[in-house]
């Protein structure tokens, strides 16, 4: 006896799994990346093949999201009493590099509190499509880099380096001799 050795018609297999879901909800971001990268080109060099590292880059961020949120709404009510005051933002930025106009797809979360003290926590994706995830300070300007993409051990981390860097920030700090 024969045993066929095509797959199974896809209403026997089970559906789904995370890898699908996720090409689903990048698919789903199409439409509203181009529009985005339309009106990025107006100021930026950016190409419409940059659409899928944005489509990636923001489906990312939802699922970081997640675990970024409640650090920071932690950090804010626990070291903060509440003072804070939390942004995402998702964006645009372009820079210079040997010369050349380069581009910069980022989302990022901050707590800011008293005016000048923020730590957050940015993921973006340059025009190569590689990745980056860190953390940074305002008035400390400290930056931690993380593995892409960040784990909560590692955000943790970071945050609480971060953080104190930036809580002190301006303290009087000894003359080292």
């Amino acid at each position: 006896m024969n045993t066929p050795t095509h797959a199974a018609p896809d209403a026997a297999r089970p559906s789904g799994g995370a890898w699908i879901a996720r090409a689903r909800r990048m698919t789903a971001y199409h439409a509203e990346a181009m529009d985005f990268i339309r009106r990025a080109a107006q100021s930026h060099p950016a190409i419409p093949d940059d659409v899928y590292s944005l489509m990636r880059l923001w489906t990312d961020a939802d699922k970081l999201d997640e675990l970024t949120l409640p650090l920071l709404e932690q950090l804010n009510a626990e070291l903060l009493n509440g003072a804070g005051a939390l942004d995402t933002t998702r964006g645009v930025s372009g820079y210079c590099a040997d010369g050349e106009r380069r581009i910069f797809y980022e989302c990022g979360w901050a707590l800011e509190w008293n005016g000048a003290f923020a730590v957050s926590v940015s993921i973006g994706v340059d025009e190569e499509g590689i990745f980056h995830a860190y953390t940074s300070g305002s008035l400390s300007q400290a930056s931690r880099r993380l593995g892409y993409p960040p784990t909560e051990s590692a955000l943790q981390d970071a945050l609480a380096d971060v953080y104190v860097r930036e809580a002190t920030a301006g303290q009087f700090r000894p003359a080292i001799n």
